[in-house]
């Protein structure tokens, strides 16, 4: 998609705005040189780069290449005129290049001496076809604006056109730096469109019908057996996720605490309620390791006050499985427990009303 590739932005920029002739040029310097073929030194082996000599009426300059093959003689032949740009080496023999970039002597200077966007790539995708595909979508997209004014006065950002434009065809080094106007207007058009995204989906989510889950004896049952007390934040969590619970849309909350901060109670009591209110509940760990450690405290906890609690990861037998299976089908297994063996066609249930990650 053309937004894809207008919103790949690069990372740095190569600074090849220098055309210089060899005569004037120092070990070091990148820059761009106008010259003319003279001559290819083929080498016998192999495993010897490929060199070419080259001048421009100032001076003369081997092209270097490891990787080489017949197609330079074709491409280059005595005589034939070019642009080359790289960096100047200087050797025992002479100034070199090792595998300049080329372009064609019908080129304007302009198009060749300038920055030049560096993007990161994939396998196989080279630095000249990114440059492409990223030029064909600037010209085909229009410069419609989606910020309201106001936004882009203050701030005193370019329209969104312009400023994808000073990034992918920079004329000054700044302007692909953090901190230009440019790269800030599309830093913030991401981040609002993110939050946009969120916002629509959290909206599509809450138009969804979920069965309120109104009935919290059980989850007071499990609160009074506690053997310890719950904290100022823990019980505050608990309130927010049980009045969550009661209504008639499905809940989306995240619980952020520290290792030890008492988040498995939390979950637990939640999952009390829903079980309270006649529904079943699941409980998915990233590991089984971790399922395991929940499962257990899940059986401290809920199974005293007459909680069916099973444990499903993918070390169990098939026997042992196909019972959780059933139960959890029938809806006489309450709670289930486990890893990324809950993603699976075979386990249905007979009554799911809370999932918990």
């Amino acid at each position: 998609r053309f937004a894809d590739l207008l919103l790949h932005l690069p990372l740095t920029v190569l600074d090849r705005r220098r055309t210089l002739t060899l005569a004037e040029a120092q070990t070091g310097d990148y820059g761009v040189y106008k010259l003319t073929i003279a001559r290819h030194h083929k080498p016998p082996p192999r495993r010897l780069p490929w060199r070419i000599s080259a001048h421009d009426g100032t001076g003369t300059l081997e092209l270097v290449y490891f990787n080489h093959n017949t197609w330079l003689e074709k491409t280059y032949p005595p005589g034939r005129e070019v642009w080359v740009a790289g960096q100047l080496d200087s050797t025992l023999t002479g100034k070199q290049i090792v595998h300049p970039q080329t372009f064609a002597a019908s080129k304007n200077a302009s198009d060749v001496a300038k920055l030049v966007p560096i993007y990161p790539l994939s396998a196989g995708l080279s630095q000249a076809a990114m440059a492409r595909m990223i030029e064909a979508a600037l010209s085909a997209v229009s410069d419609e604006e989606w910020l309201p004014e106001k936004l882009l006065t203050h701030p005193r950002w370019p329209r969104f056109l312009a400023a994808l434009r000073a990034q992918h065809q920079p004329t000054e080094l700044s302007d692909v730096a953090p901190t230009h106007p440019s790269r800030t207007r599309l830093a913030f058009d991401e981040l609002l469109a993110w939050q946009l995204a969120l916002l629509a989906s959290r909206q599509t989510f809450k138009a969804e019908a979920a069965p309120p889950l109104t009935t919290q004896t059980l989850a007071a049952q499990v609160r009074q057996q506690l053997p310890f007390p719950l904290t100022a934040d823990q019980q505050h969590a608990i309130s927010a996720i049980a009045a969550d619970l009661t209504q008639p849309q499905p809940m989306l909350r995240l619980v952020q605490g520290d290792v030890g901060s008492g988040k498995t109670v939390v979950a637990l009591l939640a999952i009390a309620q829903a079980v309270g209110s006649g529904w079943q509940a699941a409980l998915m760990a990233p590991t089984d390791l971790l399922a395991t450690q929940l499962y257990e405290k899940a059986q401290r906890f809920l199974a005293p006050v007459g909680i069916q609690v099973g444990l499903l990861t993918g070390k169990l037998k098939a026997s042992e499985k196909k019972k959780l299976y059933t139960a959890s089908a029938d809806g006489s297994l309450q709670m289930l427990v486990g890893s990324h063996a809950l993603f699976q066609d075979k386990l249905s249930f007979s009554k799911l009303g809370l999932i918990e990650v």
